[in-house]
């Protein structure tokens, strides 16, 4: 584990995330709230 300040990263890693529709959009849109 890291700390960098003023900085944010996210990762996310499923099976098949690449070929499953809206699965990005899902992601940034609970992100959002």
């Amino acid at each position: 584990i890291e700390v960098v300040r003023n900085c944010s990263i996210l990762a996310a890693v499923g099976q098949k995330m690449a070929s499953t529709p809206g699965v990005s959009a899902t992601l940034f849109n609970a992100l959002a709230k």
